[in-house]
C-alpha cells in the first residue's frame, strides 16, 4: 500500500479504536502510530485466519481497525501499575 493512503488507513483506526476503547485521548501522530502498528497486526491476523481481500480498502481499515483495538487493549493492559 502506498504511504498516503497508509496513513490515512492508520490515522482513521487509530482515531476510531481510541473512541471505542474510551481512555485518555493521544495526538494526531500517536493515532497514526497505533493504527499502523495495528494495521501490521489485523494484516499477520488476516493471515492466519484468511477473511478479506487484501486489497480492498474497506477490508484493510476493518482489519487495521481490529489490529488498532487489540493494540491499545495491550498498551491499556501493560500500563497498569502494579500495585
Amino acid at each position: 500500500m502506498p504511504i498516503v493512503p497508509l496513513l490515512i488507513v492508520g490515522f482513521v483506526a487509530g482515531m476510531v479504536s481510541g473512541a471505542i476503547n474510551g481512555g485518555p485521548a493521544t495526538g494526531y501522530l500517536a493515532s497514526i502510530v497505533v493504527g499502523i502498528v495495528g494495521a501490521l497486526v489485523g494484516g499477520l491476523l488476516n493471515g492466519v485466519l484468511g477473511f478479506g481481500s487484501p486489497g480492498d480498502l474497506v477490508s484493510g481499515l476493518v482489519v487495521a481497525l481490529i489490529g488498532s483495538v487489540m493494540v491499545r487493549l495491550g498498551m491499556r493492559a501493560f500500563s497498569k501499575p502494579l500495585a
